[in-house]
């Protein structure tokens, strides 16, 4: 019976340990929004695709997510669907230039500028 309770909490240490690594490697991967002309900011941030019509761009931030407005963006729809495409994992961050909007009391976003990874 003891043996059973040191595998059961070894198990439990091991998967907690491994839960505040992984959450120290996200805090540490964040990186402050950086402006880099007047109102527009480069972030790199989570992106997620849905929406009621399931084509929608949203950039998900700690507090809500923003729409992504393409009839003002510079970026094209078609463009930026090619791109988001292109990228891997469960998980699809891009880095941006973008400018915060709000329309009707919604918040949203004009994309400017997609800023391609630098390949290794």
């Amino acid at each position: 019976m003891l043996k059973i309770l040191t595998i059961i909490l070894m198990i439990t240490f091991i998967s907690c340990k491994k839960e505040i690594t992984h959450k120290k490697e996200v805090t540490m991967n964040k990186q402050k929004d950086q402006e880099v002309k007047k109102n527009i900011y480069r972030i790199s941030a989570p992106i997620v695709k849905g929406g009621k019509d399931g084509k929608s761009y949203y950039i998900s931030r700690s507090i809500k997510n923003y729409l992504i407005n393409f009839d003002e963006s510079k970026v094209t729809y078609e463009d930026f669907d090619k791109y988001y495409l292109n990228l891997s994992g469960l998980i699809k961050t891009i880095t941006l230039d973008i400018e915060y909007k709000k329309r009707d009391n919604k918040d949203y976003v004009i994309v400017y500028k997609i800023i391609p990874k630098i390949s290794n």
